[in-house]
C-alpha cells in the first residue's frame, strides 16, 4: 500500500487515530508493517503490501472464496475430473466448466490462458444483451472518472472488488488513475496483486482488505468510490454500508448495480433467505441510501434478457450464479450517490 493511504485511514472498530510501524518500504509502498489504534489497541498488519483492516466483530461469507475453496478441493480429491476440465480442448467444455477452468488457471497464475476461459465462458453464460449492458455501465463509470480527474491522476476507492470485473477496466483504459482494490478475504486480494503484476499495472494499485460495514476510512476522506455490483453482494450489511458510505464519502459514489423486477416474488424471497434482498431492488437500495443522508439517482439504466446460468457438466450441482432464478428482465444502471445538500 502507498505512503499516501496513511494519512487517509483510521481505526475501523472504533474510529481511533494509527501509529504505525514501518519494517519495509520500497518505491513509496509499505510492504511489511502494523498499525496500531491508540485507544483501543487493535492492531492491523500490512503484508506484501495489502493491509489488513478486518474487524473481528462482523460475521463474513465469502461466497466466491467458498466456491474456489471447494474448488480446488474437489480437484486434489478427483485427479480425472482436473484432467478433463485442464485438459480437455476449451469449446468442448460446457460455459460452466469454462469459467472454472479460468478460476484454476488464475490461481495458478497461467492468466493469458485463464483469461481466454473466462472470455469464452462469458458468451455461454450471459446473454448478449446481458454483457452489452454491463459493458455500458463501465463505459459510464470510466466517462465519468475521466470527466472527474480531467488532468489524468486521481485516486478511486473500489469497493468490494471481488474478481475486478470494473477495476480492471478502469486501469486498463485510463492512463493516470490509481485504484484502492478491496475486498475482506486477503486470498482474493493476493491474487489480484499478483495478476496485476503480471499486467504491469501494479503501481496503479493499491491493496486492502477490509468490511465495507466498517471501513477504515476517515470521515469525508474519498473523493471517488466505485463499486460493480459490489453492495448487491453484502449479506445483512445494507443498513451499515450505506451508513459507511456517507460517513466516508466527500465527493461521488459510483455504483454499478443489476436491479431484479420488483414485482417478483419468488426471487425476493430466496434473495431475503440470503440476507441479499434490500440492494437487489431500486426501490429499497434508493430508500436505504436516503436515509442515510445521501443522494442518489439512477442513471444509464438498460433493461436486458437475463437466463439462469448454466450448470458444470464435470461437477456435479456446481453453477456461476444462484440468480436469476428463471428467465427474466433485469435492469443494469449505475447508481450516482452524493451527500445531500
Amino acid at each position: 500500500m502507498h505512503c499516501d493511504l496513511v494519512d487517509m485511514l483510521q481505526c475501523p472498530s472504533c474510529g481511533g487515530t494509527l501509529f504505525w510501524q514501518v519494517q519495509r518500504v520500497e518505491r513509496h509502498q509499505i510492504l511489511e508493517g502494523e498499525a496500531r489504534c491508540t485507544n483501543c489497541s487493535a492492531t492491523y498488519p500490512v503484508k506484501d503490501g495489502i493491509g489488513i483492516f478486518l474487524t473481528p466483530d462482523l460475521p463474513r461469507e465469502d461466497l466466491w472464496e467458498a466456491v474456489d475453496s471447494h474448488l480446488t478441493r474437489f480437484l486434489k480429491e478427483r485427479p480425472d475430473i482436473e484432467e478433463k476440465l485442464l485438459g480437455s480442448p476449451l469449446q468442448s467444455l460446457s460455459p460452466a466448466d469454462q469459467h472454472f477452468r479460468g478460476m484454476v488457471l488464475a490461481e495458478r497464475g497461467l492468466y493469458r490462458e485463464a483469461e481466454e476461459a473466462f472470455a469464452q465462458a462469458s458468451v455461454g453464460i450471459y446473454t448478449d444483451e446481458y454483457r452489452r449492458g454491463s459493458r455500458a455501465q463501465i463505459d459510464f463509470v470510466i466517462h465519468r472518472l475521466k470527466h472527474r480527474f480531467l488532468g489524468g491522476e486521481g485516486l478511486v476507492v473500489d469497493l468490494a472488488s471481488g474478481m475486478c470485473t470494473l477495476v480492471d477496466a478502469i486501469l486498463k483504459e485510463t492512463s493516470g488513475i490509481r485504484t484502492v482494490i478491496s475486498d475482506f478475504s486477503p486470498r482474493v486480494l493476493r491474487r489480484q496483486k499478483a495478476y496485476y503484476r503480471w499486467c504491469g499495472l501494479a503501481d496503479r494499485t493499491e491493496f486492502l482488505a477490509f468490511d465495507v460495514r466498517k471501513m477504515p476510512f476517515k470521515n469525508n476522506s474519498i473523493s471517488a468510490l466505485t463499486t460493480y455490483v459490489g453492495l448487491q453482494n453484502i449479506q445483512d450489511g445494507a443498513n451499515e454500508t450505506v451508513k459507511e458510505v456517507a460517513r466516508v464519502l466527500s465527493g461521488e459514489l459510483l455504483a454499478v448495480c443489476l436491479f431484479h423486477p420488483e414485482h417478483d416474488v419468488e426471487t425476493r424471497e430466496c434473495l431475503r433467505s440470503y440476507g441479499l434482498e434490500e440492494f437487489a431492488f431500486e426501490a429499497s437500495a434508493l430508500d436505504a441510501l436516503s436515509r442515510a443522508g445521501l443522494d442518489a439517482r439512477v442513471e444509464n439504466a438498460i433493461a436486458v434478457r437475463a437466463l439462469p446460468t448454466p450448470k458444470s457438466r464435470l461437477i456435479e450441482g456446481a453453477g456461476i450464479d444462484a440468480f436469476p432464478l428463471k428467465e427474466t428482465v433485469l435492469e443494469w444502471c449505475t447508481v450516482v450517490v452524493k451527500r445531500k445538500q
